[in-house]
């Protein structure tokens, strides 16, 4: 199998699942998995589910654990992507010699007083170096190497883990295409001030 795309989503983003799966484009080659963590999902036609507690690196271990496919690539349940992004990820990372290769985001954010996500206002997003957490279609055997991401981080799990890819002379590449549609919202764990707190701890580990 060439790729498994891991989707984990939580009791206060399932309404938002249907979206994110509905986005992803794959052949018969590559497999969606969805991670309920702390939360029900009844598998059906399309993605297997794998059921689990515990904090996100975790549960992100546990969808890779179950996946079949030789390249990774992890999508949040209250994102989307365009339809090509599984082709294009794969293809530059088959024929370049990364060992991970990530996209642009564009930025998705409720504005005045829209009705639940239907008004947005999209920016580019470009990251120039390898921090994302999704979007980035990496070796299943560079997860394995590196012994996965931390279970014990409660944020900053990815951050940590590209930090360890780095040491370990990885090598990465930017795909410069706006292919993932990040939904910024109140409560995401982006916004959380334990978040830099965290970073900052893995920042003086390094």
């Amino acid at each position: 199998m060439r790729c498994s795309v891991v989707v984990v989503v939580h009791q206060n983003y399932k309404p938002l699942l249907e979206t994110a799966l509905n986005s992803i484009s794959i052949s018969r080659d590559d497999e969606i998995v969805v991670v309920a963590n702390g939360c029900h999902i009844t598998p059906a036609e399309g993605f297997k589910v794998v059921h689990c507690e515990g904090t996100l690196a975790h549960a992100c271990n546990e969808g890779i654990k179950a996946a079949e496919g030789r390249y990774i690539l992890r999508v949040d349940s209250d994102d989307w992507v365009e339809p090509e992004l599984i082709t294009s990820l794969a293809a530059e990372l088959e024929h370049t010699g990364y060992d991970a290769v990530w996209c642009d985001y564009m930025r998705a954010e409720q504005v005045g007083d829209g009705n639940g996500w239907q008004s947005y206002v999209i920016e580019p997003y470009p990251q120039d170096g390898l921090e994302h957490a999704c979007g980035v279609m990496f070796k299943r055997g560079i997860w394995e190497n590196l012994g996965g991401y931390d279970d014990n981080l409660e944020f900053q799990e990815s951050f940590d883990f590209w930090k360890r890819f780095k040491k370990a002379g990885y090598k990465s590449g930017r795909l410069s295409v706006p292919l993932y549609y990040y939904r910024k919202h109140p409560g995401s764990m982006s916004t959380s001030p334990a978040r830099e707190c965290a970073r900052a701890m893995i920042e003086a580990k390094y």
